[in-house]
């Protein structure tokens, strides 16, 4: 499903010697996902809350990721239309992404993916009031929890 995620190097060294390094691969250029999210705000805050809690440790706060980790605003349409299969039933599991089907359900993988969705359109069209629009839905989110 990834052709390849992020370039990496592997430098070794040998006592004395004076190679110079090889040139850094550039980074991977992806464009951010064209999809949209016609979901609620508290379905985005709920999102954003599971996302914090099953997805941020290894993808970040907005799903960017980091070195081999896929940035996920930058997912294909094939990878948002298999996220149950990834979440749930471990599709992606030999490439090193955990089988939450234990913890989630297909309520809760809509709702990360509406999350994610949301994040790639603000980061796009409307990037310093993302984190004050997201802080408004996880404020909703909760309030809806404890209703």
């Amino acid at each position: 499903m990834v052709e390849r995620i992020h370039p990496g190097t592997i430098y070794t060294f040998r006592l004395g010697g004076n190679t110079p390094p090889p040139e850094k691969l550039p980074a991977l250029d992806r464009p951010v996902t064209q999809l949209t999210t016609d979901a609620s705000p508290t379905t985005i805050g709920q999102g954003y809350n599971l996302f914090r809690n099953y997805c941020s440790g290894c993808h970040w706060g907005t799903g960017r990721g980091s070195g081999s980790i896929p940035d996920l605003i930058s997912s294909s349409d094939q990878v948002f239309k298999a996220y149950e299969d990834i979440l749930l039933n471990g599709l992606l599991a030999a490439q090193g992404m955990p089988d939450f089907g234990a913890d989630l359900t297909g309520t809760d993988v809509e709702n990360i993916k509406a999350y994610i969705l949301f994040t790639a359109n603000s980061l796009q069209e409307d990037p310093e009031n993302h984190r004050t629009r997201l802080a408004e839905y996880q404020r909703l989110a909760d309030m809806a929890e404890w209703e």
